[in-house]
């Protein structure tokens, strides 16, 4: 399962997620990537920071300042994620990681990936289901 929610454009949200994933080799990145193969043409990444745990700080060449991580991430940089709070929670709650998207200090999108390795585990260590 990858699913979206958006509270920015759609395309240009599309767009920032795809140019800071593009060449990542985490599994994360390679889901979004597959979820979002028809987004639009990505802007060019002047600036970026991966931050260990957290996930990635960027400047789009339009000046865009882009965060794609962790709610820990989104609370480092006083992005409000609130109204994103209830979709997260469900995510979760079915076994997805979530990813939250902000540009220019809003949040933008919330992408929730649900991880083979959970759904392979589970079965097999049924003591660690729902351990997170």
């Amino acid at each position: 399962m990858t699913a979206s929610h958006y509270w920015q454009t759609q395309a240009r949200a599309q767009a920032a997620v795809v140019a800071l994933e593009r060449g990542s080799e985490h599994p994360l990145a390679s889901a979004l990537l597959a979820h979002l193969d028809d987004a639009p043409e990505p802007p060019a990444v002047d600036a970026f920071d991966s931050v260990t745990g957290r996930g990635l700080v960027a400047t789009l060449a339009d000046g865009t300042r882009a965060l794609l991580g962790n709610a820990a991430l989104m609370h480092d940089h006083a992005i409000d994620i609130q109204a994103a709070a209830e979709t997260a929670e469900s995510w979760q709650q079915q076994a997805a990681s979530v990813v939250y998207l902000a540009l220019d200090g809003q949040l933008a999108a919330l992408f929730g990936c649900a991880t083979p390795c959970v759904k392979i585990a589970a079965p097999r260590w049924p003591d660690c289901a729902g351990r997170g």
